[in-house]
């Protein structure tokens, strides 16, 4: 049998086959078969070192996985890092603002403490001035005061009049 076998030249080129086409398929069999003992050879290892990786995922070892955990505990901690940073931000500002109102409050206390200090001490000196003008006018004209006068509040004449009618009633009987 005879062949012509292209092989991108101009030349052509006549190969004889000295073996049968039995013989060829023959040949080609236990080739065949090398080529799906080794794919299965191949498959049975891939399939291998997938089961290994599913074992190392579900026990924590993988590399990869390993990986993307660092990944989310880095991340975890930054936003743990900045959490604590706004509280210890917020605590400052409570305390700077509590600090601040207590001294608003101290100073609010004092000046209200002065106040009513000042007002006691101008009565003291009213009544300490009444009492060295009644003494001085005891030693002028003999005569002393040995009261203070009241001072009330002033009526308008309608009350002052509605006092006078209710009293005169009772009086009639």
């Amino acid at each position: 049998m005879q062949d012509t076998v292209l092989d991108g030249s101009d030349s052509q080129f006549v190969i004889e086959t000295s073996k049968t086409d039995d013989e060829a398929i023959k040949g080609i069999k236990p080739e065949r078969e090398d080529a799906e003992s080794s794919a299965s050879m191949i498959f049975n290892e891939q399939l291998k070192h997938i089961d290994e990786e599913i074992k190392a995922v579900r026990e924590g070892t993988h590399p990869e996985f390993e990986e993307r955990l660092q990944q989310i505990i880095d991340k975890r901690e930054q936003m743990l890092e900045q959490h604590a940073l706004a509280l210890n931000y917020q605590r400052q500002c409570i305390q700077k603002e509590y600090e601040a109102e207590t001294l608003r409050l101290e100073e609010s206390y004092q000046a209200q403490r002065q106040a009513v200090n000042d007002r006691l001490i101008a009565e003291v000196e009213e009544r300490k001035r009444k009492l060295s003008e009644d003494y001085e006018n005891v030693a002028m004209d003999g005569t002393m005061r040995t009261h203070t006068q009241r001072r009330l509040r002033t009526r308008t004449t309608q009350e002052v009049e509605v006092k006078v009618k209710k009293q005169k009633m009772p009086g009639k009987d």
